[in-house]
């Protein structure tokens, strides 16, 4: 092989043109008015306890981490977000009164997988994330204080379906690995020749 670093440039550069996952923020502000109950399946979740409330004014300490639209909870425990396709969730920023405290419980097959540490509302929105990578399927949010907070940019990755068939960009990648076992065989050929 007389490029080996052109080859392993071209291995570079298709690897990099494989899909990459990104998250998916909802910020909630194609929603208008409000406090309305939550649409079902919006941004492929279903929701348990939120409502949504728009307005151009901060009206502290309730005001959005971005826009104009947020999540108001209900005044009890048990705020739960859902999908039938396990996701992971990154967090969700928050704010309300400082006297209440919150903790993330993340649950996979109705089996709670983790739940967060608690952390503390303040008047200023605050993004707090989940502090697990694991795959769920439901987020609980759990208020000790029992008073309304806001929720917005609530951050998550689906999680891919497993696939017996490779992707089409792991064909060209599989291409330049043979290619390469066939050039290093030829070589030793040519040597013993």
């Amino acid at each position: 092989m007389r490029h080996p670093l052109a080859c392993l440039a071209a291995a570079v550069a298709l690897t990099l043109t494989l899909p990459m996952a990104s998250a998916t923020v909802l910020n909630f502000d194609t929603l208008k008015g409000g406090p309305t109950a939550m649409p079902a399946s919006f941004g492929g979740l279903d929701w348990f306890g939120w409502e949504y409330y728009s307005t151009d004014q901060g009206n502290q300490p309730y005001a959005p981490f971005s826009g104009e639209t947020r999540l108001l909870t209900n005044l009890g425990d048990g705020n739960e977000i859902s999908s039938a396709n396990a996701f992971t969730f990154q967090g969700a920023a928050f704010t309300g009164y400082a006297t209440e405290q919150l903790s993330y419980q993340l649950k996979l097959g109705g089996a709670v997988v983790h739940t967060s540490d608690a952390f503390q509302v303040g008047t200023v929105p605050t993004f707090v994330a989940s502090g697990y990578d694991g795959a769920v399927d439901q987020v609980v949010v759990l208020n000790n204080a029992k008073q309304r907070f806001v929720m917005d940019n609530l951050t998550f990755n689906e999680v891919p379906l497993a696939s017996p068939v490779p992707e089409l960009a792991t064909w060209p990648l599989m291409g330049i690995g043979l290619a390469m076992l066939l050039a290093l065989r030829r070589r030793r050929d040519t040597r013993k020749a």
